[in-house]
């Protein structure tokens, strides 16, 4: 054992595997330039340990970002473990963000099962627990999901409107490969096949823009503008979200970046 002081904290001993770890990640980081790391299961690990990790990796390198995983759709619970401020525990992990399991799941049954958008509305409505929900990392698929286009309801006009949502909305977006090209399959291992033309054999090159299906190729552009659009206007990466109109149907918002008033 191995007492360390990690800064704002009190000190903590801390065991031969655990100081390896922190040395081992400050190694790789160097090595390989790594501008995030993607960690997996935060809430298996004590969280005095992700402190004290946290501290040395941004003592050296204080612009890389670290994204947790809490695979839970609560929000009280996910929100836990971001960091910023210390919880009922007296720690504060320092982990920059998490990915937002509580909003993908009311996505995916509203776009994908036809349930109420009402229910989208409802989760954002918890945004005050987090330290910084703008840094939230949201999705609508990954590795350890069916893909959407598996969902009871799925269609590709489902799909868009989901990616829409998405790109539009507070957090920053992430897609799982394939997934802009409406890539189907069910759970581990169906949802990770090969992207298409990965292989010499493949029938479709989705690397192309002419090699795909049309529904391929049409989901494809959408997202195309879509990220386009969020890269020329600044409001859909950096505003604040007010809300406008909601219902079953319909879910109606601006994003600003100074306040204004929006009536007069």
């Amino acid at each position: 054992m191995f007492t360390a002081v990690t800064e704002g904290a009190p000190a903590v001993r801390y065991s031969e595997v655990a100081l390896y770890l922190i040395q081992n990640t400050l190694w790789w980081i160097g090595i390989a330039g790594f501008d995030g790391i993607r960690e997996d299961t935060l809430p298996y690990v004590p969280r005095h340990f992700w402190r004290g990790w946290m501290t040395a990796i941004k003592r050296e390198y204080p612009k890389l970002t670290v994204v947790g995983e809490v695979f839970d759709p609560d929000p009280s619970l996910v929100s836990f473990f971001q960091g910023g401020v210390a919880r009922s525990d007296g720690i504060n992990s320092k982990i920059d963000t998490v990915f937002d399991y509580p909003l993908m799941f009311p996505m995916r049954r509203a776009f994908g099962e036809g349930k109420p958008m009402r229910d989208i509305t409802v989760m954002l409505a918890h945004d005050e627990l987090y330290p910084k929900p703008q840094m939230l990392v949201t999705f609508i698929g990954n590795h350890d999901l069916q893909r959407f286009m598996n969902d009871s309801g799925a269609t590709i006009a489902g799909l868009k409107l989901v990616d829409t949502l998405l790109m539009t909305t507070r957090g920053i977006p992430t897609i799982y490969y394939g997934d802009e090209i409406a890539m189907p399959g069910g759970a581990d291992p169906d949802n990770r096949h090969d992207f298409p033309g990965a292989c010499p054999k493949d029938p479709h090159n989705g690397f192309q823009a002419s090699g795909g299906t049309p529904n391929q190729e049409s989901v494809f552009q959408h997202v195309g503008r879509l990220a386009h659009l969020r890269a020329q206007l600044e409001p859909l990466r950096r505003g604040a979200l007010v809300d406008l109109a909601q219902d079953d149907q319909t879910y109606a918002v601006a994003l600003q970046t100074a306040p204004r008033r929006l009536w007069y």
